[in-house]
């Protein structure tokens, strides 16, 4: 069975060059820290093939940006954020900084992922 291939995104080359050259890097320097080649760097960023998911996770900490926002141009924030953690700073009422209650910045972070704030009566 061949491989299958997916249309070239020339978005993500773009996002991929932007973010490589704020880094300082070139492209010889980001394939020296993963293992692929600067070939296929300099074939993702012209947009004429579009990158594999294990490019994007081996880059991303390299360029300081996230595997989304290379994929999609936004950041989506994904906290992971132990259970007993958020249903104490919930049940407490811990204020950060300028009296912002971290119960609320968690609230609107997370949503209401695994009920926590249903299980501490917040939902």
């Amino acid at each position: 069975m061949g491989r299958t291939h997916q249309q070239p995104n020339p978005e993500i080359g773009k996002r991929l060059l932007e973010a490589r050259v704020r880094s300082g890097l070139t492209q010889r320097q980001l394939a020296k820290l993963t293992p692929y080649t600067a070939a296929y760097v300099s074939r993702l960023e012209a947009g004429a093939r579009t990158p594999t998911i294990n490019f994007l996770e081996a880059v991303a900490p390299h360029l300081h940006v996230s595997v989304s926002w290379l994929q999609t141009g936004q950041d989506i924030v994904d906290l992971h954020i132990p259970r007993g953690l958020a249903e104490m700073v919930l049940e407490h009422g811990y204020r950060g900084a300028g009296g912002v209650e971290l119960g609320v910045i968690l609230q609107q972070a997370l949503g209401d992922r695994d009920g926590v704030f249903e299980a501490v009566g917040l939902a």
